[in-house]
């Protein structure tokens, strides 16, 4: 149910609606289907209680609708779904599919990235450390790989790491 007076069926599994339902006159604050799921109930602020044909999605007199659910939420006659009411959508969850696993450790974004290794990259040229700052331009460049200023400091700072014996190739000796 929603606030734009329509209930909706949606394959859940493919995210669609299946049958936009029409015909209340304010919000929903309920929802349940009949044990044979062939009608769907939507119960609004006053109670009033309306019911569809879920195959042609027409209203159809609410004949012995279910008990209203309190916390307006409705399981389906195969127990697999529930549908809940989110304010202005009803979301529906699939019991049998566990849910996703959030990393405790999100992978940071570019913003993040980019702050975190500007920053060792200061560091570590205030430390000497060419290594590091070889490190820390190089990954700057993973999220930016066309920027020709970073490729010039990471080429001079290899130069630096390589030291100046290495810097040149050796002459060749007659």
């Amino acid at each position: 149910g929603s606030m734009d007076n329509t209930a909706k069926v949606w394959d859940a599994e493919k995210g669609l609606d299946v049958l936009i339902l029409k015909g209340r006159t304010s919000a929903v604050h309920g929802v349940a289907w009949s044990p044979d799921s062939k009608t769907v109930f939507a119960w609004d602020a006053a109670g009033k209680v309306l019911a569809w044909d879920t195959n042609t999605g027409q209203s159809v007199a609410a004949e012995n609708p279910p008990p209203r659910p309190a916390a307006g939420s409705a399981k389906s006659p195969d127990g697999r779904r529930v549908a809940k009411p989110d304010d202005n959508q009803v979301q529906i969850v699939d019991l049998l599919r566990p849910a996703p696993q959030v990393s405790p450790w999100p992978f940071p974004d570019a913003a993040q990235r980019k702050a975190y290794h500007n920053q060792q990259t200061a560091l570590a040229e205030k430390d000497k450390q060419w290594f590091a700052v070889v490190f820390h331009v190089g990954r700057l460049l993973f999220d930016d790989p066309d920027n020709a200023d970073l490729t010039k400091r990471r080429k001079e700072t290899l130069n630096k790491l390589a030291g100046p014996e290495t810097a040149s190739p050796p002459k060749a000796v007659k």
